[in-house]
């Protein structure tokens, strides 16, 4: 069974894959207008300026992941509507939105992997709460409480683990099984692991990579379109044919939803505005909210009418640097 065919009337495997994707990526849904935002993609040698957003249509979306690294990533089938550059007249209305699906009962944890618990000799460490709200009961009053784990993968394939607890003081410990996962999936001390526990009780784990250098891409049809190359049009709006898009979409978002720009355009940024953010997070802290307040505002990009700009952000945290 492959990941497509996996998801198809699957409600767990939709969270599995947003948890492996970061809870603050958006994923398009059929009937929602969208722009591919060519400005991310700009490079200073352009001698020409292409059109900065590619209004489309979304036909189909599909949650995906690569067979040899489970790295998740968006199968989006769009028509294209319309060329327009940020400078021209936007839609004058939004997109209606349908409700969003209901979401099934789940628990879940990610935990950042540590040097320990990738070692071939040791074993996985779960946090007492983590094994309590997640994992099926164990009968800790036992000398020597153990029990097998049985959990899916993101593309169906079945993982066993022997879930002790042990040691001074008692800890709850991933063993049999656990050194066997780390190898066949390539993890290294940085990843995450994520666990969800469905109200049957079924498990599913998952791994979220370390992404500081991955670069943002369009695959479009069979040509990859990467940050740091010339920005290109992915289609003729001519041809008015649908195409298919594969994206990774948790670094700079390069699909954007037209009722969310236009929601965007409505806000004023000023030096002194304050807002606050969602950072994606990992172990117990998987999504803070961040405040702050603006204090420097500067253009984004060459391109004439841009309405896209930089902001410098001093945090309330005292341990927050400014970041841009």
């Amino acid at each position: 069974m492959d990941a497509q065919d996996f998801e198809e009337d699957d409600a767990l495997y939709v969270e599995l894959w947003k948890a492996s994707a970061g809870e603050s990526v958006h994923i398009p849904r059929p009937g929602e207008r969208v722009f591919f935002d060519m400005q991310q993609m700009e490079t200073s040698s352009n001698d020409q300026e292409p059109n900065q957003r590619i209004q489309c249509r979304v036909i189909l979306t599909q949650l995906l992941a690569e067979q040899e690294t489970d790295e998740v990533y968006l199968k989006i089938t769009v028509l294209q509507e319309s060329d327009e550059t940020e400078s021209a007249r936007p839609p004058a209305s939004a997109d209606s939105r349908p409700p969003e699906p209901e979401r099934p009962a789940f628990h879940s944890f990610s935990k950042i992997l540590t040097a320990a618990d990738t070692s071939t000799y040791g074993g996985f460490s779960v946090l007492r709460r983590y094994a309590i709200d997640c994992l099926p009961p164990l009968d800790t009053s036992q000398p020597f409480p153990s029990q097998e784990l049985v959990a899916k993968d993101i593309h169906g394939l079945q993982w066993r683990f022997r879930h002790v607890f042990r040691g001074r003081p008692r800890r709850h410990l991933l063993t049999s099984g656990w050194s066997t996962f780390v190898a066949s999936k390539r993890l290294v001390a940085g990843d995450t692991l994520v666990v969800l526990r469905g109200e049957n009780g079924e498990l599913r784990v998952g791994a979220r990579r370390q992404r500081s250098n991955t670069p943002s891409s369009l695959f479009i049809n069979n040509q990859i379109i990467q940050s740091g190359e010339p920005a290109r049009e992915p289609h003729s709006a001519s041809a008015q044919t649908p195409f298919v898009v594969y994206y990774k979409p948790w670094t700079n978002q390069l699909i954007l939803s037209l009722s969310n720009c236009l929601e965007d355009v409505k806000n004023t940024v000023t030096v002194g505005v304050r807002f606050n953010i969602r950072f994606e997070g990992n172990g117990s802290d998987p999504g803070r909210r961040l405040s702050g307040t603006i204090v420097g505002v500067e253009d984004f990009s060459h391109w004439t009418g841009s309405k896209r700009r930089s902001l410098t952000v001093k945090w309330d945290e005292s341990s927050s640097s400014s970041r841009t």
